[in-house]
């Protein structure tokens, strides 16, 4: 018969070598009790953290004792031993290599995920038909400008067999007519800016400002805008006397450009005029209602409005752009 509180055995039979043997149950901590023994002595049976427990005449602290039992391992009278310190061994050879794998990682300097900068990396070419507004990529990063424009002291404006070259140099085969082309050199190195057309009853004026013809070649802007009358009225259109100026408005060494054009279909009516600034890729413009050159008797005087918003602008571009459009347009 198994100890009081012990299950019975299981009605199982022996297989091999192994043979059932009751085991003690140990007390949960609900079952425990410890007693207050006068003069600091204890039962000699009792329960606690500390007490003994088991048969009658276990001292205090003392082990307890049972009949032998085999257990697995040839263990004999008590159950194996758990040896914590082992247990604890054992974590720290596994763990602490990992630890330190883990914290040579985190120290590890991390590189960018962008390859290193071969060089400069050029402006995308950019088409809008206005000569239309579209976005534009800038080029290189600028310093912080300066309020004072510096004139471009080698702009000087080419014959058409040169800039049909430019033209072709930077990838435009398809040019049309060449009115006006200018060069000049900032830091974006040798530009052409070029006034073409093609079409006649259907015309369309272009202007183009190509940047880095000395080096690798690439296309800042390309605008373009398509003019039509009805088959009864006379096209008048073309590039504005006068509205081409170049220089470096916000002294960051690149070169702004002017540029303005007008279409209309009926000489005494005002023509629908715009004047253009071109910034390393990007594109300001004013577009309104005017004359080019002196408007007749009682006619009010051209008028526009700015794309993107005047608020939008760097202001010397503004004025600038404002300024050539009065001296141009009436």
């Amino acid at each position: 018969m198994p100890p009081v509180g012990q299950p019975d055995p299981p009605p199982w039979q022996p297989q091999g070598d192994l043979v059932w043997q009751p085991q003690p149950e140990e007390p949960s901590w609900q079952e425990t009790q410890v007693y207050d023994a006068p003069g600091g002595q204890a039962p000699a049976t009792g329960y606690g953290p500390d007490a003994g427990y088991g048969p009658p005449g276990a001292g205090w602290g003392q082990p307890p004792q049972y009949p032998p039992q085999q257990y697995p391992g040839g263990w004999q009278g008590q159950r194996p031993p758990r040896d914590r310190r082992t247990l604890l061994l054992a974590i720290m050879v596994v763990g602490l290599p990992l630890l330190a794998v883990l914290g040579l990682v985190v120290l590890m300097p991390r590189g960018s995920s962008k390859p290193a900068d071969a060089g400069r990396q050029e402006p995308r070419p950019s088409a809008s038909a206005d000569l239309e507004p579209t976005a534009s990529p800038t080029g290189e990063a600028s310093p912080s400008p300066s309020p004072e424009a510096t004139a471009i002291t080698d702009l000087e404006g080419i014959d058409q067999g040169r800039a049909d070259g430019l033209l072709r140099q930077g990838g435009v085969n398809d040019a049309g007519e060449i009115h006006n082309a200018w060069t000049w050199t900032d830091r974006n190195g040798l530009n052409l800016l070029a006034l073409t057309s093609t079409g006649r009853r259907q015309l369309v004026l272009k202007v183009t400002h190509l940047a880095h013809l000395d080096a690798q070649p690439s296309t800042l802007r390309e605008m373009r805008d398509p003019q039509s009358c009805r088959r009864q009225e006379r096209l008048d259109a073309g590039f504005a006397q006068g509205s081409v100026q170049v220089s470096d408005l916000d002294g960051d060494g690149i070169a702004e450009a002017t540029v303005g054009w007008y279409a209309s279909c009926d000489d005494t009516q005002q023509a629908t005029v715009k004047l253009a600034l071109i910034s390393n890729g990007d594109k300001y413009i004013l577009r309104g209602q005017g004359f080019v050159g002196e408007p007749p008797p009682g006619v009010p005087a051209a008028t526009f409005q700015p794309e993107p918003e005047s608020s939008a602008w760097p202001a010397t571009f503004y004025d600038t752009t404002v300024s050539v459009f009065h001296n141009v347009f009436k």
